[in-house]
């Protein structure tokens, strides 16, 4: 493919460019939203280390007005879905204020410009938007998948009520309490029969069940499968059951 300019004839790479904006419709076809794992500027760099490298300049300008559409998008869904629950005061904050990285030229290359809107998005947009009691309360869970949480415990450890938790839970999350509890519990028990296979008893009452018949009622509903079938399964097919069970659902 060629772009003709006043001054010169730009060609660039058919092959590059259908993988790169393969890539970029991928990544803006799924909401990817930062938590206490990852944060934009984490995602972001994993994003753009992802896409091939442009050879030529004519190939780092598609990048750019590329990148720059990601990142218009990927900040509108951000955005939304801190709004999922109406806001009390109208928000001042506009993503298309952040663009100012890709209409520069501060940065040596697309890629360099997607990162610095990153950076510069995210410090803005944390301010602008406080991490709420929902999104903390998902954090610990996450980050303590096997206790027994409940909704006392956790409204305890944050610092809220528990009617204020469970309420805002469902509100911005889509689920209640209960549900995220056990599918980060399913999700931690999926992990460690990867890395204990055979030990499925063991497992099960690691991440908080009180039997293993129990284990595979709740296994069964959730994945579609025992945990025995699930570790019969070849490890590229065991990933795929894991990406496919990340998502807790409404």
């Amino acid at each position: 493919m060629t772009i003709t300019t006043g001054r010169s004839l730009l060609s660039f790479r058919n092959e590059w460019l259908e993988a790169v904006v393969a890539r970029c419709q991928s990544f803006v076809g799924v909401v990817m939203l930062p938590d206490d794992r990852q944060s934009i500027p984490e995602l972001a760099t994993l994003f753009v280390n992802a896409l091939p490298d442009s050879q030529v300049h004519a190939e780092d300008l598609a990048l750019c007005m590329l990148l720059m559409n990601v990142a218009t998008k990927w900040g509108a869904s951000l955005h939304h879905h801190a709004h999922v629950r109406p806001a009390r005061k109208p928000c001042s904050f506009d993503p298309q204020h952040m663009l100012d990285p890709f209409l520069r030229d501060r940065c040596p290359s697309a890629k360099d410009r997607f990162l610095e809107w990153a950076r510069a998005f995210s410090l803005e947009f944390s301010r602008t938007h406080p991490v709420s009691a929902a999104h903390r309360a998902a954090a610990v869970v996450r980050e303590r998948p096997c206790e027994r949480w409940d909704v006392l415990t956790l409204a305890n450890v944050i610092g809220v009520s528990p009617r204020q938790l469970s309420r805002e839970f469902r509100q911005t999350l889509g689920i209640t309490l209960a549900k995220y509890v056990r599918h980060e519990r399913l999700q931690r028990a999926l992990e460690l029969l990867m890395d204990q296979p055979g030990k499925i008893e063991p497992v099960a009452l690691q991440v908080g069940y009180a039997s293993k018949k129990n284990f595979y009622r709740v296994f069964k509903k959730s994945i579609g499968m025992t945990p025995t079938a699930f570790l019969r399964l070849p490890s590229a097919a065991t990933r795929d059951v894991i990406a496919a069970a990340r998502n807790p659902g409404p």
